[in-house]
Formats: C-alpha cells, sequence, structure tokens
C-alpha cells in the first residue's frame, strides 16, 4: 500500500468510525506510526501469553491481538480494539491487495465474513499453540492466514508482524524485517498472495506454494545464539 493509499483509507475509515473528536488524518499516521514503532519497546504481552503455561491462551492472544488494534487507533477511530462487524458500513465486508502494481484501486482479495471472524481467529491462533511443526513454520502459517482473514480494516500486517516477531523471539528467533522490507518485499508479496489464492482450494495445492513461502521465510528468520556469534 502506497503512502497516498493508506492516506486514503484511514480519511475514509475516519468518517466511518469517527471518534468525538476527529484527527487530522496526517497527524494521525504519524501517530500510528509512532505508537507501532513503540510496541516492541514495552511489556512484552505475547511472552506472558507463552511463560503462563507451556501453550499459548487463545483468550490471552485473541486479548492481545485486540489490544494492539486499540493501542494503535485509540482516539483515532471509535472501532479500535474491534473486528469488522456485520453492522459497520458495507455489511463489515472489505477487500485488499491490488490484483495490478499499476492498478492500485484494484483489489485482488476480499477478507472473510465479518460472522466468520471469531472461528477465523480461534483457528489463526491455535496455529502458534501447536507442536506439530518447528516454530518457524508456525509463524508465517499464522502470518500468512491472519492477513488472509483481514479481521480488522487497516494494520491487519502491522499486527500479524508484532505477534510473529514477540512469538519468534520467545521462541529463540529474530525477524531481520529490515532486509525483508528493502530488499525481497515483492517477491515475499508474491509467495503470500500465491498462498492466498488458494486457500480454499485443494490442501495439497495450497501445501505445495505455502512450501515456497516457508523456503523464502527462512531467509529472513535467523536464530539469535547465531546473531551473537556475528
Amino acid at each position: 500500500m502506497t503512502a497516498s493509499d493508506e492516506r486514503e483509507l484511514l480519511s475514509s475509515l475516519i468518517l466511518d468510525f469517527p471518534p468525538p473528536n476527529p484527527p487530522d488524518v496526517d497527524d494521525a499516521l504519524k501517530t500510528i506510526t509512532a505508537r507501532y514503532e513503540q510496541l516492541g519497546t514495552g511489556f512484552n504481552m505475547v511472552a506472558l501469553a507463552i511463560a503462563i503455561e507451556r501453550l499459548i491462551s487463545l483468550d490471552l492472544l485473541d486479548s492481545v491481538i485486540l489490544g494492539v488494534h486499540r493501542y494503535l487507533f485509540n482516539d483515532i477511530l471509535s472501532n479500535a480494539g474491534s473486528y469488522r462487524k456485520a453492522t459497520d458500513p458495507n455489511s463489515g465486508l472489505v477487500q485488499f491487495g491490488p490484483a495490478n502494481p499499476r492498478r492500485a484501486r484494484e483489489s485482488l482479495f476480499t477478507g472473510i465474513s465479518p460472522t466468520r471472524i471469531p472461528e477465523a481467529l480461534k483457528t489463526c491462533c491455535s496455529i502458534l499453540t501447536g507442536e506439530d511443526t518447528d516454530p518457524v513454520e508456525r509463524s508465517i502459517r499464522f502470518y500468512q492466514h491472519f492477513v488472509a482473514y483481514h479481521p480488522f480494516y487497516d494494520a491487519n500486517g502491522r499486527i500479524a508482524r508484532f505477534v510473529v516477531t514477540m512469538y519468534l523471539d520467545v521462541q529463540g528467533y529474530y525477524v531481520n524485517w529490515k532486509r525483508l522490507n528493502e530488499e525481497l518485499s515483492p517477491k515475499f508479496l508474491k509467495r503470500l498472495n500465491d498462498c492466498h489464492k488458494r486457500m480454499d482450494g485443494p490442501k495439497a495445492k495450497y501445501e505445495e506454494y505455502f512450501q515456497h513461502l516457508l523456503h523464502f521465510w527462512r531467509k529472513v528468520v535467523v536464530k539469535k545464539e547465531e546473531l551473537e556469534k556475528l
């Protein structure tokens, strides 16, 4: 999403979900960015969830996700801390992902129906509580599902990145988001979108493309003990 697209989206959301004192959209964007940058320096809520017991509590993880959204959009949107609802404008439906980079307004995907969000998020969060695969695989599977479900109108990617970063940190891994964003972003987004397209199709075909995404993801996830050797 370009800066102008982000500005236009937030401007429309402020109109649809106005707080008591609607902010200037440019000031709101700066506030959201500043708040997001502060997330990783505060109390590690995901680490607490893991420390409470061997598996993450699904209810607690859900609370973390909603809490991060509330923190980012407090006093900016009246629906801060809430998933999309069927009673929202346009029945709570949302589209995302440009189908063509030259036609940024043309969306490729539709987030799941608001009525399905609670069940879908339970399934999504349960990915992080499993033990059948390694943490790196669970983290990107969670990320892909969360973004595809698109439970919020905005900041789905940011919230997913925060949860994944905190989760992998506890598991002993570091995500090189800077390299991903600056060097590998187009290739990563292509693999992510390839998975989005196949979520409702044959499982074997989806898994084939997910393995491409996982292979790429491993390029930017590093064990923290390896970083210490550098």
